[in-house]
C-alpha cells in the first residue's frame, strides 16, 4: 500500500501543478484574422423527455434576438422523447416562433446523435452551429455579439455557462465558474479551450471536418473539442456573460450532472492518451479534461482501511496527506478565482465543491471499466422529497468508526479523518442552499 500511497501523492502534487499553472497570466496568442464576412447561424436546440415550458422560454429568447432573421435558424431536434404531452406543446411553439421542429424516435448517441440529425437540416447558406441548451435563456445581442467575435477568425467560439439562480446558490456559481475563469480562459493562449456544449458557435466547415458530433463519450462536447484540436482547428473563450441555465434544484441532479462531468471526460483523456499531442496546447486540453476529476477514493478507503486493521505507520501519514492536500488544492484555486468575492461565498464554493467530490471521484473510477454509461439528462425540476447523499453518510459513519484508532494515531489521521467526514455536512449544507431556490 505505500508504493500506491507514494503515487497517489504524486498524482495530487501533478494535478496541483498542472491545475496551477493554468493561473498564470500569460499573453494569447492572438487568431488569424480571416476576410469578414456576415454569418448565418443554424442554432441548435437538443431536448429529450424535457419540460415544454422550460423549452419554449428558450425558444422565445433566442426568437427574440437583435441578429437579422434572415441570417439565422432554429432548429428543434426532440430526440427519443415517447410522451407527446411533452413534445407536442414544444411543436407548436416552433410553429408560433417560426423555428424548425425534428421529433425523431430510435435516435442513438444521446445528445451527439441529435445533434447530427439537427446539422443534417442546416439551412445550406449556414455558416455556423450554435448549441444552446434547452433550459438557457439567451440575451437579446446574443447572436450579434457571437457575429462580432467572430470577426477574429476563430473556428469555434465558447461563452460561461452560468445559472439562473439566487443569492443562496452563489457560492455553487463560483464553484462551476473555476473552471471557465482558469482552465478556459487560460487555453485561450493556445486557441485550445475546449467546447462545453451549449452556448457553444462553430464553424460548419470545422464541424464537418471531424465528422461531426458523433462521439464515444457521455461529454460529446469535450470529445469534439479534442478532435478539433488534433485538426489544427482553434478555438478561443469568451468571458461575456450572455445566458443563464436553470439552477440544477436538488444535490442528486448536482451529483448527477457532475458524475457524467468526471466520467465523459476521463474516457476523453483516454483518447488524449492514446493520441497525445505535446507543447502548450497539449498542456491546456490535459488541463481541462482532468479539471472535474478526482483520485480521492484511494486515499480515502486506504486511511478508513488501515485504520480500521489497527496500523499507525506511513501508509495512513500519506493517505491522510493525499485527502488533505485534495482540500487545500480546491481551497486555493477557489480562493484565488474569488478573491474579489465576499469571503462566504468562497467558502460556500467549497462547500460545493467537498459536497460534490465523491460523485467526481465515482466518475473518475467508473471511467477505468470497460462498460459504456448511458447518457443522463440533468433534471429540470426538483425531486418530490429529498433524498439523503448515502456515498456521504457511508463514508461519514465509516469514519466513525475509525475514530478511535485515528485519535491513537496521531493528528495526520485525525486531520485526514476530519477532512473525509466533512463531506456530509457539506453535502445537507449545499443541499439546504438548492432548496432554498426551489419555487413554493
Amino acid at each position: 500500500m505505500l508504493p500506491l500511497m507514494i503515487l497517489c501523492l504524486a498524482l495530487e502534487a501533478g494535478l496541483a501543478l498542472l491545475q496551477f499553472a493554468t493561473m498564470l497570466r500569460l499573453p494569447s496568442a492572438p487568431p488569424a484574422g480571416r476576410p469578414g464576412h456576415e454569418p448565418f447561424f443554424s442554432v441548435h436546440v437538443a431536448t429529450h423527455n424535457e419540460p415544454p415550458e422550460v423549452v419554449c422560454e428558450t425558444l422565445r429568447a433566442l426568437a427574440a434576438q437583435d441578429w437579422p432573421r434572415e441570417r439565422h435558424e432554429i432548429i428543434v431536434m426532440d430526440n427519443n422523447t415517447a410522451d407527446p404531452a411533452l413534445w407536442r406543446p414544444v411543436e407548436a411553439c416552433c410553429a408560433e416562433l417560426g423555428a424548425t421542429f425534428l421529433h425523431r424516435e430510435g435516435v442513438k448517441g444521446a445528445k451527439a446523435g441529435a445533434l447530427d440529425i439537427a446539422l443534417a437540416a442546416a439551412d445550406a447558406r449556414a455558416t455556423h452551429v450554435v448549441t444552446v441548451d434547452c433550459d438557457y435563456v439567451v440575451a437579446p445581442d446574443f447572436l450579434s455579439r457571437t457575429a462580432a467575435e467572430l470577426e477574429a477568425g476563430d473556428d469555434w467560439l465558447q461563452f460561461p455557462q452560468a445559472y439562473r439562480g439566487a443569492p443562496a446558490t452563489a457560492g455553487f456559481e463560483l464553484e462551476l465558474g473555476d473552471y471557465f475563469a482558469t482552465y478556459a480562459r487560460a487555453a485561450n493562449r493556445s486557441g485550445a479551450a475546449l467546447p462545453t456544449g451549449t452556448l457553444t458557435v462553430v464553424a460548419i466547415p470545422a464541424l464537418a471536418a471531424v465528422g461531426g458530433w458523433r462521439a464515444m463519450s457521455v461529454t460529446e462536447d469535450a470529445e469534439l473539442g479534442l478532435k478539433l484540436c488534433r485538426q489544427g482547428f482553434a478555438g478561443r473563450f469568451v468571458p461575456a456573460s450572455v445566458g443563464r441555465g436553470a439552477l440544477p434544484l436538488d444535490l442528486a441532479s448536482c451529483e448527477s450532472q457532475r458524475h457524467r462531468w468526471s466520467y465523459g471526460n476521463a474516457r476523453v483523456l483516454g483518447q488524449f492518451a492514446r493520441r497525445r499531442f505535446g507543447g502548450l496546447r497539449g498542456w491546456h486540453v490535459l488541463a481541462q479534461l482532468s479539471a472535474w476529476q478526482s483520485a480521492a477514493l484511494l486515499p480515502a478507503g486506504v486511511l478508513v482501511g488501515a485504520l480500521l486493521a489497527g496500523e499507525r505507520g506511513a501508509v495512513v501519514t500519506l493517505a491522510a496527506l493525499c485527502l488533505l492536500a485534495g482540500l487545500l488544492r480546491a481551497g486555493l484555486r477557489l480562493a484565488l478565482v474569488g478573491r474579489r468575492e465576499r469571503a462566504g461565498t468562497v467558502l460556500a464554493a467549497l462547500v460545493a465543491r467537498l459536497a460534490l467530490l465523491p460523485a467526481a471521484a465515482r466518475g473518475t473510477v467508473d471511467a477505468l471499466g470497460s462498460g459504456r454509461l448511458p447518457f443522463a439528462v440533468t433534471p429540470k425540476a426538483a425531486r418530490a422529497a429529498a433524498t439523503l447523499p448515502l456515498d456521504h453518510l457511508a463514508l461519514f459513519a465509516a469514519g466513525l468508526l475509525a475514530l478511535p484508532n485515528a485519535l491513537a494515531a496521531g493528528p495526520w489521521a485525525i486531520a485526514g479523518l476530519a477532512c473525509l467526514m466533512s463531506l456530509l455536512p457539506a453535502a445537507l449544507l449545499l443541499s439546504r442552499a438548492l432548496s432554498a431556490c426551489q419555487p413554493h
